[in-house]
């Protein structure tokens, strides 16, 4: 049995069967087997008539139509490949692989799929690989890339409006790929994803927000700004006026390095020997960083936990804030002396401004020195006595506070 056909779309057209790719003579007639493969349903004579030799009498044009279709029939050795019952045209679904098609069935099942799943969240591994595989469909950056066709104003159209309906498909799919990888914490993936996707549609004003996003949050600030430097290159070359979001990541990042530059800080520093090792380690709290949530690091003691935290932060300058604590044999005698300490060495005044007086005065339990800093605060009542659900909400709320001005660890 004859393997199918293979008609490649998604980049340089290239057809192949069961050899090195297929040469066909006429321009026409390429063109009418690259229109054919991309159909989801048959199409009629008259259509093809219309679309490839529109300016012909309708004889003619249907002439030069059987011409085309038994040069076609001539070239592939499957019979069946070529379908003309009656008034209409189209190709055998068993006998022939096109990218475009399948890319584009591909990508209508996915996307009405994925806009019932929030942004943000990880992807089954089962849809993911399909997303995956489906992206990785295109060959080139254009739909039927460096092809003269035949002279007519409608194919013309048909290529240009096709072709961006595909490359819409495309981007919005890759930047759920992204999405999906930065859900999991992996970010540098994610940053290729974009990049990638960025290559299709240098413009998208998704795609740049997206990868903006990430290097701001990956703390690597110098290649963000050479992204938007880079950006306004190009919407200058085409001579488009630059969005206003250019500006406004211009002096989001500009406040990002200044913050960056006063060394916010993150607690003692780490040690200055040189760190090797622990790279799985290191990855895993890295996407933690990024994905949020609690990770408990065991080990002996002097296994260098301390120092797998330092380094992880030390390489994210967008974690820039950490409160960290000494567990002491105070713990046991001392009720939230671990908590103390972490108050003391990360909330700073301004912080504390942020706060009512009724929540200041319930700290003012364990911080002495709040009622020094702020003299009118009222006398803590009976309805502030330190419960631990009070304790935990007002945790909660001081942590709210810290982290809006910038990432927090704990």
């Amino acid at each position: 049995m004859n393997r199918p056909a293979r008609i490649h779309l998604l980049g340089t057209p290239a057809v192949y069967f069961e050899s090195p790719p297929l040469g066909i003579p006429r321009r026409e007639v390429r063109t009418l087997l690259y229109f054919l493969a991309c159909q989801r349903e048959p199409v009629s004579r008259a259509r093809l008539t219309l679309l490839f030799w529109g300016d012909y009498p309708e004889e003619t044009a249907r002439k030069r139509l059987r011409e085309s279709l038994a040069r076609l029939k001539s070239i592939f050795p499957l019979r069946d490949l070529i379908q003309t019952p009656g008034e209409e045209v189209f190709l055998h679904p068993q006998h022939f692989f096109c990218d475009a098609l399948e890319f584009e069935n591909n990508a209508r099942t996915l996307l009405t799929t994925l806009a019932s799943i929030p942004l943000m969240t990880p992807l089954p591994e089962l849809l993911a690989t399909q997303l995956r595989r489906t992206v990785t469909l295109w060959s080139g950056r254009r739909f039927l890339a460096d092809v003269r066709l035949p002279d007519s104003p409608d194919l013309e159209w048909w290529r240009l409006s096709h072709g961006d309906f595909l490359l819409g498909m495309q981007t919005r799919l890759l930047e759920r790929m992204a999405a999906h990888e930065t859900a999991q914490g992996n970010v540098e993936q994610a940053i290729e994803w974009l990049n990638r996707g960025l290559e299709f549609a240098p413009l998208d004003d998704g795609l740049n927000h997206a990868l903006l996003e990430l290097l701001e949050r990956r703390g690597w600030f110098s290649q963000a700004q050479s992204h938007l430097e880079e950006m306004t290159r190009r919407f200058t070359a085409e001579e488009q006026p630059l969005p206003p979001w250019i500006e406004v990541w211009r002096g989001r990042l500009r406040v990002a390095s200044e913050r960056t530059s006063a060394s916010v800080s993150r607690g003692e520093p780490p040690s200055p020997l040189p760190w090797v090792g622990r790279k799985e380690e290191l990855d895993a709290l890295h996407r933690a960083c990024f994905r949020g949530g609690v990770v408990l690091i065991v080990g002996e003691e002097g296994a260098g936990k301390t120092r797998l935290v330092y380094q992880c932060l030390s390489q994210a300058p967008s974690m820039r804030r950490l409160l960290s604590v000494t567990a002491s044999p105070q713990d046991r005698t001392l009720p939230y002396h671990s908590w103390v300490q972490a108050l003391r060495k990360g909330v700073l005044p301004q912080h504390w401004q942020a706060l009512s007086k009724n929540w200041l005065a319930f700290f003012s339990l364990l911080l002495g020195e709040l009622r020094e800093a702020f003299p009118d605060l009222p006398p803590p009542g009976s309805e502030t006595a330190f419960l631990p659900t009070m304790a935990f909400e007002g945790l909660q709320r001081i942590l709210n506070v810290v982290k809006q001005e910038t990432p927090l660890a704990l």
